[in-house]
C-alpha cells in the first residue's frame, strides 16, 4: 500500500514538473514573439527631445489627397450611426448651406452640427442615461437559463466494477433584491444626478461654441473692416503723393514733402498685407470652430447690426439672478452635489444587511446505472449581513463624506466666478456701448477735419504734415471705431452666455 502511495506521488511530482516546463516554454515563446517593453525606447529618449513615432504609429493618419475626410473616416470608423448619416458630417458643409456669404445664424447651425466638444459631451450624456438605466435594473429579478451535461464515473473501493452515469438537462435560476436599506433608491437617485450634470454641461457645451461663434465672426469682420479701412488709408495716401509730386514738378513745392507722401504711401501697403495675413488667421479660427476645414469659401455677410437680446436691458443685480437660475455650468455643479450626497447615504445603507428572494429550477435526465430523470425546485429567501470586512466599508463612508464636502465646495467656487463673469461682462457691455457712440462721433469729426485740411493743402493755408497727421489720424478712427463694435458684439455674447440666456441666432434675431 506505501509503495501504491509512493508511486501515485512520483507520478503527480512528475506531472507538476512537466506543467512548469510547459509554462516556461510558453513563456519562452510569447516572449520571443512579443518582447518585453523597453520603456527607453518606448518614449523620447530626453524630455528636450520629440518623440518619433514608428510607423506602426501612423498606420491611420489620414491620407493626403482628402485629410480631412479621411481623419473623419477614421474617428467615426464603421459605426452605423454615423455610416447613416446620423452624426451630421458632411463633406461640404459650407456648401450645403447653400448660401454664398454665410450669416450668423448659418455659422452657428454649422458649428452645432460638426464641432466635436458638442458632440463628445452629447455622447457623455447619452452614456450617463445608460448608466442611469443599469441603476434601474436593481428593481428587477435577475434570471439565468442554463443548460448542462455531466459525465460521472462511480467506483467503489472495495468492491469492483465501475458504474457510469450522464446527467443532461435544463435549469432556470431567479434572484430578486427585495430590500436593502434604501442603497439601491440611493444609487439610482445618484446616478440621475450624473445625468443630470453631464446634460447641463452638454447645455454650456453648446453655449461655448455659440459665443465662440460670435467671437471668431466678429473677429473675422473686424479683420475685413481693417483691410477696407487699409484701402481707404491707401487711397487717401496716393491722392496727397499725387498732389505733392505735381506741387514738385510745378515748383510750389520740394522734395522732402514728397518723399514723405510716397514712404506714408508705401506704409499705407504695407498695412494692407498685414490686414490679409490677419483676416486669414481669423478664418482658420472660425473654421475651427465650426468644426471644417477651413478654406478660402468660407466667407461671411458684412453685419450692419449686432443681435440684441432683452435680458440685457436690465440691471446688474437682476442678471445676477438670472445667472444663478439658469446658467447650465452652475446647474451642473449643483448636481454633482447631489450625487454626491445620494453616494453617501448608498454607503450608509450598505452597512445594513439586504434581504432576496430566489427560485430555481432544474430538470435533469439521467442515463446508465442510475438511470431516472429528476425534478428539483427551490425557492428560498435569504438575508445577507456582511458585518465585518477590515473597517472597509466604514472608510467608504468617510471617502463619500469628503467627496460631498468638496463637491459642495466646488459648486461655491462655481458661483462665484459665474459671479464674477456676469459683473464683468455687464459693465463691459455698457461701456461698449458708449464706446460706440464715442468713436462714431469721433469719426466723423475726424473726416470732416481730413476734408478741410486736404482743401487747405491744395490752397496753401495747410501744410504736408498738417495733411498727413490728418490721414493718420481719420485711419485710426476708423480702426477705432471697428474695434468699439467688435468689442460691442463680443459683449453682448459675454453677457448672454454669463447668464445662461446664449440662444441659438435665428434670421429673424
Amino acid at each position: 500500500m506505501q509503495n501504491s502511495t509512493s508511486g501515485i506521488q512520483k507520478t503527480n511530482i512528475q506531472i507538476a514538473f512537466r506543467a512548469l516546463r510547459l509554462i516556461g516554454l510558453l513563456s519562452i515563446s510569447v516572449g520571443y514573439f512579443h518582447g518585453c517593453v523597453n520603456v527607453d525606447e518606448e518614449v523620447a529618449a530626453r524630455p528636450s527631445e520629440l518623440w518619433r513615432p514608428p510607423p506602426s504609429a501612423q498606420r491611420n493618419a489620414p491620407r493626403t489627397d482628402n485629410p480631412g475626410m479621411d481623419a473623419v473616416n477614421f474617428m467615426t470608423g464603421e459605426d452605423p450611426y454615423f455610416k447613416n448619416k446620423k452624426g451630421g458630417y458632411s463633406e461640404n458643409p459650407v456648401a450645403a448651406v447653400g448660401l454664398p456669404k454665410l450669416d450668423l445664424p448659418a455659422l452657428v447651425d454649422i458649428a452645432l452640427s460638426n464641432n466635436p466638444e458638442t458632440r463628445s459631451l452629447w455622447f457623455l450624456a447619452r452614456s450617463r442615461a445608460s448608466e442611469y438605466g443599469q441603476s434601474l435594473s436593481e428593481y428587477y429579478p435577475y434570471v439565468t437559463v442554463s443548460a448542462s451535461v455531466q459525465r460521472e464515473k462511480l467506483k467503489n473501493v472495495g468492491t469492483s466494477g465501475t458504474n457510469w452515469n450522464t446527467q443532461y438537462g435544463p435549469a432556470l435560476d431567479l434572484n430578486w433584491l427585495l430590500f436593502n436599506f434604501g442603497e439601491r433608491e440611493a444609487q439610482a437617485s445618484a446616478a440621475r444626478e450624473a445625468l443630470y450634470s453631464a446634460n447641463f454641461s452638454y447645455n454650456q457645451i453648446y453655449q461655448d461654441v455659440v459665443r465662440d461663434v460670435l467671437y471668431n465672426y466678429y473677429t473675422l469682420w473686424s479683420a475685413e473692416a481693417n483691410l477696407a479701412a487699409s484701402r481707404a488709408f491707401l487711397l487717401n495716401t496716393e491722392a496727397t503723393y499725387d498732389s505733392a509730386s505735381k506741387k514738385l514738378e510745378s515748383g510750389l513745392g520740394n522734395k522732402q514733402d514728397s518723399l514723405r507722401a510716397l514712404a506714408n504711401m508705401k506704409t499705407a501697403e504695407s498695412q494692407i498685407e498685414g490686414d490679409i495675413a490677419k483676416i486669414e488667421a481669423a478664418r482658420a479660427d472660425l473654421a475651427k470652430t465650426l468644426g471644417i476645414e477651413v478654406s478660402s469659401g468660407l466667407e461671411i455677410m458684412q453685419l450692419e447690426e449686432f443681435p440684441n437680446f432683452d435680458s440685457l436691458d436690465t440691471d446688474v443685480n437682476r442678471l445676477v439672478a438670472e445667472a444663478l437660475q439658469n446658467r447650465p455650468t452652475l446647474m451642473a455643479s449643483y448636481a454633482d452635489v447631489r450625487e454626491q450626497e445620494y453616494n453617501l447615504d448608498a454607503a450608509r445603507a450598505n452597512l445594513w444587511p439586504e434581504i432576496n428572494a430566489s427560485v430555481s429550477l432544474q430538470y435533469a435526465e439521467i442515463t446508465g446505472s442510475n438511470a431516472s430523470p429528476m425534478n428539483d425546485y427551490v425557492a428560498a429567501l435569504t438575508l445577507e449581513w456582511d458585518i465585518f470586512q477590515g473597517f472597509n466599508k466604514w472608510y467608504e463612508i468617510d471617502k463619500q463624506r469628503d467627496l460631498t464636502r468638496r463637491a459642495r465646495q466646488d459648486a461655491r467656487e462655481t458661483e462665484l466666478e459665474v459671479l464674477k463673469q456676469v459683473w464683468t461682462a455687464f459693465f463691459a457691455y455698457r461701456s461698449a456701448l458708449r464706446q460706440v457712440d464715442s468713436t462714431t462721433a469721433a469719426l466723423d469729426a475726424q473726416q470732416e477735419a481730413y476734408e478741410a485740411i486736404s482743401i487747405g493743402y491744395q490752397s496753401g493755408i495747410n501744410n504736408l504734415l498738417d495733411l498727413l497727421t490728418s490721414q493718420e489720424d481719420l485711419d485710426d478712427a476708423r480702426r477705432n471705431q471697428i474695434a468699439a463694435r467688435t468689442n460691442l458684439g463680443s459683449s453682448i455674447a459675454d453677457l448672454a452666455r454669463s447668464t445662461g440666456n446664449l440662444p441659438r441666432l435665428s434670421r429673424d434675431q
